[in-house]
């Protein structure tokens, strides 16, 4: 990296298995149809908004809606600027299933009557949440 300071190979890689996304944004702009590390930017956003979710079910959002807003949207835009779109498609559905749960969650923030999956119900929205299980000593 110090030798060839334009150089993505030794950036990409330093990303890729350090899972740092700063490295892996610096990376695809030097190299943006480097599908691989498009795929885990996009896969880490999806990530992020999957763990700030992940507790809808009990009428908990983990993090900060602002954040994983701007994550979504970090998302979309590598999907739209892929140079084969069409192997981002799956991605893409569940970027659009973030935004419409994440939207939802705002908006049943305002005035929360019950709990966010009733709430949900009553608006027609179907959500599927991962099953949880919790140990007691």
């Amino acid at each position: 990296m110090d030798d060839e300071p334009t150089a993505s190979t030794p950036v990409r890689w330093l990303g890729i298995l350090s899972r740092d996304n700063r490295l892996l944004c610096k990376a695809l702009s030097v190299c943006p149809e480097d599908i691989p590390v498009r795929r885990m930017l996009v896969d880490s956003a999806l990530s992020f908004a999957d763990y700030a979710t992940h507790h809808l079910d009990e009428s908990r959002f983990l993090g900060n809606v602002d954040e994983v807003m701007e994550a979504l949207a970090h998302a979309r835009t590598l999907v739209a600027g892929a140079p084969e779109a069409e192997s981002f498609m799956h991605r893409m559905s569940e970027v659009n299933h973030f935004d419409a749960q994440v939207a939802d969650w705002i908006a049943y923030s305002k005035d929360p009557a019950g709990s966010f999956p009733e709430w949900c119900a009553t608006q027609g929205r179907k959500y599927s949440y991962p099953i949880k299980i919790y140990y007691d000593r």
